[in-house]
């Protein structure tokens, strides 16, 4: 359960993010509406619909961060949701639905969210509040569970890195509203925000001068952990690694590549010569193999072996890289692999980028500038192209500029039928369900049916995910009427919550 005081502090969060994002932005568009082109029901429709946005981006870009769904997280996203869409949430529905937050949210980027501030440029007097407040969310969803994770803190520094870069800049402020900013900051509650957001956000209200050139800032080399530290966010990727279903061959791959990366510290330690390494990776498998989790993994690792200084996953597919028109591609590659430094930008689906017996001179332009930087920011930047396996080998082939960077290759085998349900039970258990012996068996039996059946768009985990969605659905409608509905009954899958599935393609597809 979340804690009544914790609960409050959210919404009030939530309710200060609002203040000064929508209110600040009504004043001046009532004292000029000709200054932008919306009309009035147009404008305070988009300002809430992209309030809406923000919020959710923050909410889960943070419990995403360790891939797990607490029941707090679960509890502060029902608040979340009925606090800022009106909406009412059964506890068995919460994933479903955060499922659709995560979805809309990552389809929009923070430039999209951010963009009212651009109408009236006298908003952006309140960028630094705006960052303050919505790092405030973040910070109170991070430590829900009562602890602050590693995985959580990398998000936060991320997040902070993220708004800095999108909103809009003010101008220089003045003496008095220096002082008035800081005088702001230290109202804050001490336990709100991290340390290091914290101390981030002062050295910002101690310049006059606003950061000329986000790019730029980007490339600065940002701190870096402790030794200890290091060790333990190690041991803990390790950890995740060693925890997921199937996967041998890759993480047989990984630990070695762990070993090599060891070894050439020991010998840079002791003065003797080591050879360049390529860390850049190429990923192949169907859909739902686990690809994206492992890169994420992947990153951590660097990040505790001290390889990249942060060790965060940048996810984006040919949509992120290549722009609309002439001559902007190069401009939106670089800001992506801007993001990524010190961290992995992962691809996905990258042979859209070069299709195959076609002439495409943007995607051309995004894989040059993207080969160019993976040169000139080799010692901080890890690309992991991910994909099909034979478009995947194709690409390689037809761009020796490829190739020659990517010579490390992981292929990620289709899951059995005995894996595909240890990972449905534990999507049970991280949420708070229980599987029985007689749902076990059936559970099985179907998924031998759909393993005995696959063809290319077998979808793998995401085939999972959706079945365990789709009986949470069936419980949900078998068991709201009861006039009993304890925590045993309302946790506890039937064989008839599994219905009668037919194999389709459509469940292969569903989730992602």
């Amino acid at each position: 359960m979340v804690d009544s005081l914790v609960e409050s502090q959210f919404i009030d969060a939530i309710d200060a993010s609002r203040r000064v994002y929508v209110d600040v932005l009504i004043d001046p568009f009532l004292a000029d509406p000709q200054r932008c082109p919306l009309s009035q029901d147009e404008f305070l429709e988009q300002l809430e619909s992209r309030f809406e946005l923000i919020l959710g981006k923050v909410f889960v870009e943070v419990v995403e961060s360790d891939l797990y769904l607490s029941p707090a997280e679960a509890e502060l996203a029902r608040t979340l949701l009925r606090h800022t869409l009106k909406k009412s949430v059964w506890p068995s529905k919460i994933v479903s639905e955060l499922s659709e937050l995560s979805e809309k949210a990552k389809a929009h980027s923070w430039s999209h969210v951010l963009e009212p501030l651009n109408w009236y440029p006298e908003a952006c007097e309140h960028r630094l509040e705006l960052k303050t407040c919505l790092l405030r969310v973040a910070n109170i969803v991070a430590k829900v569970d009562g602890r602050m994770a590693a995985e959580a803190i990398s998000q936060l520094r991320m997040l902070d890195m993220q708004l800095e870069q999108h909103l809009p800049e003010a101008s220089p402020p003045c003496p008095d509203e220096t002082a008035e900013n800081q005088d702001s900051l230290n109202e804050l509650e001490s336990g709100q925000l991290s340390k290091d957001l914290i101390e981030m956000i002062e050295q910002e209200t101690k310049t006059s001068k606003p950061k000329a050139n986000a790019s730029k800032d980007a490339k600065e080399e940002p701190a870096t952990l402790s030794d200890e530290e290091c060790e333990q966010q190690l041991q803990q990727a390790l950890a995740e690694l060693d925890d997921l279903v199937g996967i041998e061959r890759v993480r047989e791959e990984v630990k070695t590549l762990v070993n090599v990366c060891k070894l050439q510290r020991a010998r840079e330690a002791h003065g003797m010569p080591v050879k360049p390494l390529s860390l850049h990776m190429v990923f192949t498998g169907n859909p739902g193999t686990g690809k994206t989790t492992v890169a994420r993994i992947i990153g951590k690792i660097f990040g505790g072996l001290g390889v990249l200084t942060r060790g965060h996953l940048v996810e984006t597919d040919r949509s992120g890289l290549v722009a609309d028109y002439q001559g902007q591609t190069a401009t939106k590659t670089n800001e992506l692999v801007d993001q990524a430094l010190d961290g992995v930008l992962f691809i996905d689906e990258a042979y859209a980028l070069a299709p195959e017996g076609q002439a495409d001179s943007y995607g051309q332009e995004a894989v040059g500038t993207l080969l160019k930087r993976m040169e000139d920011d080799r010692h901080r930047l890890v690309v992991i192209l991910a994909g099909y396996d034979q478009p995947m080998e194709l690409m390689l082939k037809s761009n020796p500029g490829l190739s020659s960077r990517f010579s490390r290759q992981c292929h990620f085998e289709d899951y059995n039928s005995e894996e595909l349900c240890q990972i449905y039970e534990r999507l049970a258990i991280a949420n708070c369900y229980t599987v029985s012996q007689p749902f076990r068996e059936a559970l099985l039996h179907l998924l031998g049916e759909r393993v005995a059946g696959k063809d290319e768009h077998f979808g793998n985990g995401r085939m999972v995910r959706n079945i365990f969605e789709n009986a949470i659905r069936r419980l949900a409608n078998r068991v709201v009427e009861s006039n009993d509905l304890t925590p045993d009954v309302i946790s506890t899958f039937q064989v008839s919550d599994l219905g009668q599935q037919l194999v389709t393609s459509n469940d292969s597809q569903c989730i992602s």
